[in-house]
C-alpha cells in the first residue's frame, strides 16, 4: 500500500488545496484502476451503498478490487482487451464506478453516455466510437438495443430484463475469477472517449489520456489527444474537473453512493 496523495479533510476546497496540479508529477506508468483501489488499505471503508428502503453495505477497498477484477476478467472473455472502447449507459451507482476501475486496470477506454440520450444519439456515439462493448442499466436496455442493431457488440446489463445473447452483470462477475493483473498503462494512454453534445453539427469525440485524468490541470502539456476517426476531435470534458460525473461522485474514499 502506498502513502495517498490526499489526506481526508473537512471540505471541498481543503481538498483541491493539497496539491498544486500545475507540478504534480505522474509516472510515465500509471494505472487509475490501480491507484483508486491498490494504493489503499484494502480493509478500509471505500465506500457505503444506500438503497431507497434504508438498508445499506460497505465495500472496502479490498472489495471493489476483487469486483474490479472479476469484472476486467469477464470482459477478457467477452474478447474486450487494451485499447477497446466499451461504453457505460448508467447513472452514477455501485456499477459504473465498478466498470470504470475494471475498464483502467485492463487499459480499456471507458466511453460514459448520458441515460438521457435517445437510441439515435447513443447510435451516433457508439458506432463512431467503435465501442466493442456496453454496459447498461435494464432500464437503458431497450434502447441500447436499438442502438446497436445489427451490430455485434455484447450487451452487459445490471438488474434483471437480459435478453437471450446478453449478459446478466452480476452473474459474469459471480463467474469470473478473482485474481487479474492490471496492465501496465502509460499516462500517454487514453482512458476515457467523450462525446460533445453535437448542439453545432455531429457530436464530435476526444480520447482523454489517463495523466489528464488524474492532473485536471497540467499547464505544459494539453488535456487531451485528437485520434482521427469519422469526427473531429475537440475540446476536454469539462465535468467534474476533468472526469464523468458519474465516476466523480462514485468514488471518493468514505463515500456514500444512494440508489
Amino acid at each position: 500500500m502506498k502513502e495517498t496523495m490526499l489526506r481526508r479533510v473537512s471540505g471541498y476546497d481543503q481538498l483541491w488545496r493539497q496539491i498544486d496540479y500545475r507540478t504534480l508529477h505522474i509516472p510515465a506508468h500509471f494505472n487509475l484502476g490501480v491507484a483508486c483501489v491498490d494504493d489503499h488499505d484494502p480493509e478500509a471503508r471505500a465506500l457505503t451503498l444506500v438503497h431507497a428502503d434504508r438498508t445499506s453495505k460497505d465495500y472496502t477497498f479490498g472489495d471493489l478490487r476483487e469486483q474490479a477484477n472479476r469484472l476486467a476478467n469477464a470482459l477478457l472473455s467477452l474478447g474486450i482487451g487494451r485499447g477497446d472502447v466499451v461504453a457505460i449507459v448508467n447513472p452514477a451507482s455501485f456499477e459504473t464506478g465498478l466498470a470504470f476501475v475494471a475498464l483502467f486496470r485492463m487499459g480499456a477506454i471507458a466511453l460514459p453516455l448520458s441515460s438521457l440520450f435517445g437510441p439515435d444519439a447513443l447510435s451516433y456515439r457508439l458506432r463512431n466510437g467503435e465501442a466493442k462493448a456496453v454496459i447498461t442499466s435494464s432500464a437503458n436496455a431497450p434502447k441500447v438495443r436499438e442502438a446497436v442493431q445489427g451490430a455485434e457488440v455484447p450487451l452487459l446489463v445490471i438488474g434483471e430484463g437480459a435478453q437471450p445473447g446478453e449478459h446478466v452483470l452480476a452473474d459474469l462477475l459471480a463467474s469470473a475469477a478473482a485474481d487479474f493483473a492490471p496492465v501496465r498503462t502509460a499516462a500517454e494512454d487514453p482512458a476515457f472517449l467523450i462525446f460533445t453534445s453535437g448542439t453545432t453539427g455531429n457530436p464530435k469525440g476526444r480520447f482523454t489520456r489517463t495523466e489528464s485524468s488524474s492532473a485536471r490541470s497540467r499547464a505544459s502539456k494539453p488535456s487531451t489527444t485528437s485520434i482521427p476517426s469519422p469526427t473531429t476531435f475537440s475540446g476536454p470534458p469539462r465535468t467534474g474537473r476533468g472526469l464523468p460525473e458519474s465516476w466523480t461522485s462514485s468514488f471518493r474514499p468514505g463515500s456514500t453512493v444512494c440508489r
